[in-house]
């Protein structure tokens, strides 16, 4: 059974690769439903996916809290395997 919080983890890790290049989009976008969707084109993402990047808070963004979502990725991909034994 896969772990549900993967890939929504890994959007948020995949966005904070390059918090400038997420701004810009987001900043070019004309409202939220426009932003969805090029988060969704930009990135491969499903709906999920590009509405859990839409709502994050900003100060995610700190190098802080992108290394503890990016741990927290870690983490659940290990459990993940572990489950699958």
């Amino acid at each position: 059974m896969s772990n549900p919080r993967v890939p929504l983890l890994s959007a948020l890790v995949e966005a904070l690769e390059d918090p400038h290049a997420l701004l810009t989009l987001l900043l070019q976008s004309e409202d939220r439903q426009a932003a969805i969707r090029a988060l969704e084109e930009e990135y491969g993402w499903d709906l999920h996916q590009a509405e859990i990047v839409m709502d994050m808070p900003l100060s995610r963004v700190t190098r802080g809290d992108r290394a503890a979502i990016t741990e927290e990725l870690r983490c659940e991909r290990g459990q993940n395997s572990a489950g699958q034994s």
